[in-house]
């Protein structure tokens, strides 16, 4: 009865871990935007390497608020320019970089660093 009860309470105890872990989410989604959230088919969705942060995009910054500079962005269709920083945890960019996106409806895009021999470019593929 004793090992019953204990194993309850386990069982509790994974359920709230694992609540709690679902409900986070690793990078925020940031809409680009104003006004009210739009259906999936009509924004862009950029992701990014964990390695990137977005300095700012069309020189504006997407939310001086976050803390966690690598994020999710939802665009609408549109030319957009997006300045980047580096940081895989040992070494830092010294200089943001741009890269440039024509965002269209309904699609999906991913920046990459482009990390290698001790510098950084990055480039948007479409997913």
């Amino acid at each position: 009865m004793k090992a019953l009860k204990i194993t309850g309470k386990i069982l509790v105890l994974f359920a709230i871990i694992f609540t709690v872990v679902s409900c986070i989410s690793p990078t925020p989604v940031i809409q680009v935007y104003s006004g009210p959230k739009l259906p999936r088919e009509q924004v862009a969705i950029v992701t990014m390497d964990s390695t990137l942060g977005v300095v700012n995009v069309n020189r504006v910054d997407p939310n001086p608020a976050t803390t966690m500079r690598t994020m999710t962005l939802e665009v609408l269709p549109g030319k957009y320019n997006i300045r980047l920083f580096y940081d895989d945890g040992y070494q830092s960019s010294v200089d943001d970089l741009d890269v440039m996106l024509l965002a269209e409806a309904g699609k999906s895009y991913h920046i990459y660093a482009g990390a290698g021999g001790g510098s950084w470019d990055p480039y948007v593929l479409q997913k």
